[in-house]
């Protein structure tokens, strides 16, 4: 049986945002892709809308080697593709047993592991197993 995430990311986002009395202001681009910004106050007074925005490119990599860590094929195909696009390296693989292989072969200087990956091993079992080989490797969660 396949199982993913709930679905509901977004609708938590959207909720959260404006139980806080914020927004969220979302630029796509057909060649870049989008961004999305969360904005909250910081007190009741109006705070004055900001005129420049960052580059993507501040964000942009310098050939770090990133492992993306997904069991759905599209979402590990994005994730590669768009860290292609900010000057990383990207590696994809689409189970935890995939993964704790090539951190054996070769080191990256990142993983983003999915949390839910059945049948796989999950996301928390695959950093356990990967930190026996690599210990401190830096990770930010799908």
């Amino acid at each position: 049986m396949y199982r993913s995430g709930s679905g509901l990311g977004m609708a938590v986002v959207w909720g959260t945002v404006k139980d806080h009395g914020g927004y969220i202001n979302v630029k796509s681009d057909k060649d870049s892709g989008s961004i999305s910004e969360l904005f909250f106050p910081a007190t009741r007074k109006s705070l004055p809308i900001a005129t420049i925005t960052p580059s993507h490119m501040e964000y942009a990599g310098e050939g770090q080697l990133v492992l993306v860590i997904d069991n759905v094929k599209e979402q590990r195909e994005i994730a590669a593709r768009m860290l292609l696009r900010l000057g990383f390296r990207a590696e994809a693989v689409a189970s935890g047993e995939e993964a704790v292989e090539f951190v054996s072969e070769t080191k990256p200087d990142l993983i983003l592991p999915d949390m839910i990956m059945d049948p796989s091993i999950d996301g928390c079992e695959t950093y356990r197993r990967i930190l026996k080989i690599n210990p401190g490797q830096k990770t930010i969660w799908l």
